[in-house]
């Protein structure tokens, strides 16, 4: 198996597409959990909900920097040919 450039450019172009959705959404998602801890009355709660919280953080910038890349490098080598 030959690796393609224009696949590599694909992957490039979607690990770029995966850092900035990776900032919106972790910044998103971090501002709504600010937002709520406020709310929150209890420590052991609090501290649940920042564990959950850094749980999903891993598990989205897994898939933005795993899942991004991958599509980017399949789209381009399916372009190019």
């Amino acid at each position: 198996m030959s690796i393609s450039l224009p696949g590599m450019i694909g992957a490039l172009i979607g690990f770029a597409l995966a850092w900035v959705d990776w900032k919106a959404v972790s910044g998103i998602l971090r501002h709504k959990h600010q937002q709520k801890a406020f709310a929150m009355t209890g420590a052991e709660e609090r501290r649940r909900a920042d564990a959950r919280l850094k749980v999903l953080l891993k598990v989205v910038f897994v898939l933005f920097f795993i899942g991004f890349p991958v599509i980017g490098y399949l789209t381009g080598a399916q372009i190019a040919g």
